[in-house]
């Protein structure tokens, strides 16, 4: 079994594939709506942005209970660096750049519709 693609619902599709286009360096598979838009992630998966309505029709009526479902973790080469580029989007920071006791040091923040995301770098020299 190979995971595919993941999705993201929003009320807002536009903006918030803007936001994750600019945070990962991606491009738009289909022309940019309000109702679906599709990225292609640098490792094949595919990301996937839906309007609340478009669920709906997808599902046979909504699946998803509620936003801030989703829990994205990205490793990063250089985590002070993606950690500032990051603060320059004007997000919400939920912690900043920090070495945790399982050997990750990695910062937390949330996309424009309250989704936590964290950026980390696996750290071989934990003590």
């Amino acid at each position: 079994m190979k995971l595919h693609s993941y999705c993201i619902v929003t009320d807002d599709v536009l903006s918030l594939s803007d936001f994750y286009c600019k945070l990962l360096g991606l491009e738009t598979m289909n022309e940019p709506n309000k109702v679906f838009i599709q990225h292609r992630l640098p490792n094949g998966m595919l990301l996937d942005i839906y309007s609340v309505e478009h669920e709906k029709q997808m599902g046979g009526g909504s699946q998803v209970k509620t936003n801030r479902n989703l829990w994205m973790q990205f490793q990063v080469e250089d985590v002070d660096y993606e950690y500032e580029r990051v603060k320059q989007m004007n997000v919400e920071i939920i912690e900043p750049p920090k070495l945790k006791p399982w050997g990750n040091y990695s910062f937390y923040f949330r996309d424009p519709d309250g989704n936590p995301i964290s950026f980390f770098r696996r750290n071989e020299n934990r003590d």
